[in-house]
């Protein structure tokens, strides 16, 4: 007993350590800066060169084929639209890698930037953080983490502690990554299907890398912390928000395996540091082997990643090409308009059409309002990351996952956070422009 205690002890503290290196820590390799796993990728994508985007394009065609070969390509009108996104993806990622097709495909802001921003970052990202992902899913971590930020989580987002894990996943590596590690933690039933939703449209954020990017482009680097605080302080008072209305609210509280253990039971009495320790190296005792977990971790990641990528292509490209060149989201960016120009923005009608572009791509807003006053850049930045949910990317792969949670789900939320987001965003301009 006391050597099974002893063995369980060393794994959680080990894989712990070398969880949080791979996933949180920030360093410096060269002209690398980041966390090692997304050091890693771009290191191999950077020395694999073309081949690098041949893979990519391996991948995105091999998810378009699943469809076919599982037979579930017709199982419903919401599988064959999907389907189609897909081959259009596939058709887009060839025009793109060969550098062939109409401008609009080829444009560089629309299939080059999709392609060489999204798609092939996020392939490596997940086949190589996937496997790594049960250091800390499945040796305790998130379980000792959880014993402490409970009160918190429980209070304000009616989710586990350990849901700031997701958070933290999403911040520190991608948005890929936090939805990941969310769906594991669904399929392992310690999150059910209410806590999960929450999670999935409420956590994963994008990284702070990429919100650095878009403090680039506003150029508003020179004020990177006070923006990156008002940011989160606002993205996850949304989550409080919407949490506690529809669709989220009616949400069943039921898990993935009826079959097999529910949740955990994160209560306590004594000393709150033990009572973390113990329940993590209760976990980490029925851990089973490294190997076996990794392979485990890696296959729910590729079957994620086969369904995902070649929406992300497809859906993404389109919601790209609909904003270039057609009036279609400067005609919807009327339905916020009246809220930011009562609330005082700058360009109040630039914004709202930024708003509005959000739920194709994150990015958009940033784009459509990069000639902007100083302070509507501000506004626009917090809300292009807060909104959260996107065709380009979260909604296609959120959609991948065994979390059950909809398209028209999906975009209630979108709007519940949007509005919020532009009420918040607007008092914190305010407050410091």
């Amino acid at each position: 007993m006391e050597s099974n205690k002893t063995s369980a002890a060393l794994k959680f503290i080990c894989f712990s350590i070398l969880g949080i290196f791979i996933f949180f820590v920030q360093i410096t390799v060269g002209e690398y800066h980041g966390i090692p796993l997304d050091i890693f990728t771009s290191w191999l994508q950077t020395s694999l060169g073309k081949v690098a985007a041949y893979l990519a394009l391996a991948v995105v065609v091999a998810g378009a084929v699943k469809p076919f070969v599982t037979k579930t390509w017709n199982k419903s009108a919401i599988d064959i639209i999907f389907t189609l996104f897909k081959l259009f993806g596939v058709v887009a990622s060839f025009m793109v890698v060969f550098n062939f097709g109409p401008e609009p495909v080829l444009n560089p802001d629309n299939g080059p930037y999709l392609f060489g921003s999204l798609v092939q970052p996020v392939v490596y990202m997940i086949v190589f953080g996937a496997p790594l992902l049960c250091l800390m899913v499945n040796y305790g971590l998130v379980d000792f983490v959880g014993i402490f930020v409970r009160p918190l989580t429980r209070t304000l987002w009616k989710t586990p502690g350990r849901s700031a894990v997701d958070a933290v996943s999403s911040f520190v590596g991608s948005t890929s990554m936090g939805l990941l590690f969310t769906d594991q933690m669904y399929r392992n039933n310690k999150y059910n299907a209410k806590e999960a939703s929450i999670i999935a449209t409420g956590f994963t954020t994008v990284a702070v890398s990429f919100m650095i990017i878009v403090a680039n482009v506003l150029e508003i680097s020179d004020r990177w912390l006070l923006f990156f605080l008002v940011t989160m302080v606002i993205t996850f008072a949304c989550t409080a928000v919407t949490c506690r209305i529809y669709p989220l609210s009616k949400k069943p509280e039921t898990y993935y395996d009826e079959n097999l253990p529910k949740g955990l039971d994160e209560s306590f009495e004594g000393n709150i540091f033990k009572c973390a320790y113990d329940e993590a190296i209760e976990v980490a005792s029925k851990s089973g082997s490294l190997g076996k977990n990794m392979l485990s971790s890696l296959k729910g990641g590729v079957y994620l990643l086969l369904d995902f990528v070649p929406l992300l292509m497809g859906i993404g490209l389109t919601a790209l090409i609909l904003q270039m060149y057609t009036p279609i989201f400067d005609y919807l960016g009327y339905i916020f308009y009246p809220l930011t120009k009562v609330l005082g923005v700058p360009d109040a009608l630039p914004a709202a059409q930024g708003a509005l572009a959000g739920l194709a791509e994150m990015f958009l807003p940033v784009i459509m309002c990069a000639g902007c006053d100083i302070a509507t850049k501000f506004f626009i930045g917090i809300i292009s990351i807060s909104e959260i949910i996107m065709f380009s990317c979260t909604i296609p792969m959120a959609l991948a996952t065994n979390i059950p949670i909809t398209i028209k789900d999906m975009v209630i939320v979108w709007f519940e956070r949007t509005v919020i987001s532009i009420i918040l965003a607007a008092i914190a301009m305010h407050i410091f422009f």
